[in-house]
């Protein structure tokens, strides 16, 4: 009987134990996870693109016939003529009857003389004297000149009128001279030779020419 109680209880504390490891609870249910602060909806991502705009300059070209006309410049009116005049207003020039002359042919050379002023111009060619002058080209060496061996073509007191031109003439016999010393004068040699025609120390430009 001793034994049969030992086991009988044995028996209840196996039952008693297996009711309080599976007695009639509910299983657990899992909560479900809060979401995560660091996780971010692909919908909610905004992608900003930086763009850059670049200005392009342009340039117009506007036609030639939509150009505006310009309107020329109006024509300077004259200078008043100059109320006096002296040796160095006159305007000297100095003119051949050919560029070339043949062997044996004179120069026939002219002097003009124009008075641009708006006086008279009175001149004393028997001290400023009128004269006509030639030089060689290549060397600018004076070889003759009108009053080495003649007198000068006009002298005295001479009146250049206002806006008039005058002119007077000499012909070269081709030979060359030296102040008083107008015996046996040689021809001068072909080539390039220049006139110059003078009043006082008021020359003309250099009139060039040829002697073949």
């Amino acid at each position: 009987m001793a034994a049969l109680g030992v086991i009988l209880l044995l028996v209840l504390s196996l039952l008693g134990l297996w009711a309080a490891l599976s007695g009639g609870s509910e299983p657990d249910k899992q909560s479900a996870p809060y979401p995560s602060s660091t996780t971010t909806s692909a919908a909610s991502q905004t992608t900003t693109t930086s763009v850059t705009v670049k200005a392009t300059a342009t340039e117009t070209v506007v036609p030639a016939e939509s150009e505006p006309a310009v309107a020329a410049a109006p024509a300077p009116a004259p200078a008043e003529r100059k109320a006096t005049c002296e040796l160095e207003d006159l305007v000297i020039g100095a003119e051949l009857d050919q560029p070339t002359y043949a062997p044996g042919a004179q120069p026939v050379m002219k002097m003009t003389v124009e008075n641009p002023t708006a006086a008279d111009c009175v001149v004393d060619l028997s001290t400023l004297t009128m004269r006509f002058e030639v030089y060689d080209m290549g060397s600018n060496h004076l070889v003759w000149t009108d009053t080495d061996c003649s007198p000068p073509v006009d002298t005295g007191l001479e009146t250049f009128a206002p806006g008039k031109t005058r002119e007077f003439s000499a012909t070269w016999s081709r030979l060359g001279s030296t102040p008083g010393q107008c015996e046996a004068r040689e021809p001068v040699e072909p080539g390039a030779y220049f006139l110059h025609t003078v009043i006082g120390r008021h020359a003309s430009a250099p009139q060039p020419f040829n002697l073949a």
